[in-house]
């Protein structure tokens, strides 16, 4: 038994012998190897998360919409003129259509105690754009029949989650 243990390193010498040898041959060639792997490891997450990210971007398709495919879910925005807000939409694995009537997501009604304006903001006229992080932007000016402006945001967040924002702009009091 006691040359087992001698064999294994039963007083530490021949595992300190090992390490050793190890540590003067092998380590600097080892440091290099691995600084260049978790190099390699970075770049190419990296490249991942940067395709992930583009996939939660809205994108102008040049025909007047603005598009998405997040790899889950696609679907577009009518960028211009009058118009509904997420249309076809749909999952992509089972192919199943979730938007209908006037898409997802658009203001309907805008209400005070003694007025309503408009039937839903798909009658009014607005401007769209692709914000620089990827969001879209839809935006409707004030009219004579309506004293306020105000601007949607649509951002994807994962590609399952989309963060809506609506900023209302009065031009005038409107009473609470």
């Amino acid at each position: 038994m006691k040359t087992k243990d001698a064999a294994i390193g039963g007083n530490g010498a021949l595992v300190s012998a090992l390490f050793s040898r190890w540590n003067t041959k092998f380590i600097p060639y080892m440091g290099r190897t691995l600084a260049t792997a978790l190099f390699v490891l970075c770049w190419l997450l990296s490249l991942s998360a940067s395709a992930a990210e583009e996939n939660l971007m809205f994108r102008d398709d040049g025909a007047g919409s603005l598009v998405f495919n997040t790899g889950i879910i696609k679907g577009s925005l009518q960028k211009d003129g009058k118009g509904e807000a997420l249309r076809s939409l749909s999952f992509i694995p089972s192919n199943v259509t979730i938007d209908q009537n006037h898409g997802l997501l658009c203001p309907y009604r805008f209400l005070t105690p003694e007025r309503r304006y408009g039937f839903g903001s798909w009658e009014w006229p607005r401007t769209g754009r692709v914000l620089p992080d990827g969001a879209a932007e839809l935006h409707w000016d004030e009219a004579a029949d309506r004293p306020f402006a105000f601007t949607t945001e649509y951002r994807w967040k994962s590609a399952d989650t989309l963060d809506f924002k609506v900023v209302f702009t009065p031009k005038t009091d409107l009473h609470k």
